[in-house]
């Protein structure tokens, strides 16, 4: 989970059994067994809602919490709480891991690359409904900013670094046109990476498999970098 998910099961939590108790009284171990989340980063999140006067902690060391009025109007107004608190609903657990790891490989320097890899996700599992073009575009302009500074080439495009990435990385002629292919895929459909001149059926699940190889590109590449298993290296 990450925080916001977090947050938002503490506040569901919260709001689902604060008529346990007289004083709306929430035990948070309770909240601990039932999601398994972390202490540490559950404190910090229990932090953060009572900053923003969304609960008020009973006990100093946030054993016990309670729903502030403010707290709970906020989770009434389902709109308002779903843009507050996006919930990822539908992401495969496999998925979540890849993106993880993804997310910690491209820190630091791959930052760009990073950026367009969490517009990805987001256009995908948080948007409402999904934007399946633009998770698309994005996940693959991921592999594309990756490439670029991994080969210092940053005026190419990901369909001209393919055969330097081939030169220097991939082992076998297939394994370039796995990202030969995911580039024409969001070259071809119309809304990805040119304007949308004609509708299109690419649906939710189409954008999902590109972002699932989109991941494991970038995770071949980085690994590959991270441990100099290059050509000459």
């Amino acid at each position: 989970m990450n925080d916001k998910e977090i947050q938002r099961v503490v506040m569901q939590f919260a709001f689902d059994h604060q008529h346990d108790h007289a004083l709306r009284i929430i035990d948070v171990s309770s909240i601990r067994e039932i999601a398994s989340i972390e202490i540490n980063r559950l404190r910090h999140s229990l932090i953060y809602l009572k900053k923003e006067g969304l609960i008020d902690n009973i006990t100093d060391n946030y054993m016990t919490i309670r729903l502030t009025n403010v707290g709970i109007n906020l989770i009434d107004d389902k709109e308002q709480f779903d843009s507050q608190f996006p919930l990822i609903v539908t992401m495969p657990e496999e998925t979540k891991k890849m993106i993880i790891n993804v997310e910690n490989l491209l820190q630091g320097k791959y930052n760009s690359a990073l950026e367009q890899y969490q517009k990805a996700v987001k256009f995908l599992y948080v948007s409402k409904p999904s934007d399946s073009l633009n998770c698309v575009k994005e996940a693959v302009g991921a592999v594309e900013a990756l490439a670029k500074i991994l080969l210092n080439q940053p005026s190419n495009t990901l369909g001209d670094l393919v055969r330097s990435l081939s030169d220097t990385y991939l082992k076998h002629p297939a394994m370039e046109k796995i990202i030969h292919g995911i580039y024409g895929v969001a070259s071809d459909i119309p809304g990805a990476r040119h304007g949308a001149y004609r509708t299109t059926d690419f649906d939710k699940y189409d954008a999902e498999y590109i972002l699932n190889v989109a991941s494991s590109v970038i995770i071949y590449l980085m690994r590959k970098e991270e441990i100099g298993i290059v050509e000459g290296t």
